[in-house]
């Protein structure tokens, strides 16, 4: 499982650099437990966190091949774009 959210919870980072694919640990008491990755030149990073038997290099590795032309990985924007479609339905009837 690999964690990926558009703003920061917790923890503390450095300044994250321009050029995709390029990212910056992201730790938390001291301990590195996510990173902050650029997918995108010219849009803020996304965060990511690693899951159960996954390291954070290996999280960022899968995030930056599952991001294409968008700021978010394609399984997270299509899951966004989704809800924001059901709660549209919901709301609007």
């Amino acid at each position: 499982a690999i964690g990926v959210a558009k703003s920061r919870l917790v923890g503390e980072h450095e300044e994250l650099p321009e050029e995709k694919g390029r990212w910056v640990p992201v730790s938390v008491d001291g301990e590195v437990r996510g990173a902050l990755v650029r997918t995108r030149r010219g849009v803020k990073g996304v965060y990511v966190s690693p899951g159960h038997l996954m390291d954070v290099e290996g999280a960022v590795d899968v995030v930056l091949k599952c991001t294409g032309g968008y700021r978010l990985p394609e399984p997270v924007r299509l899951a966004h774009i989704l809800a924001e479609r059901v709660k549209r339905k919901i709301w609007t009837g």
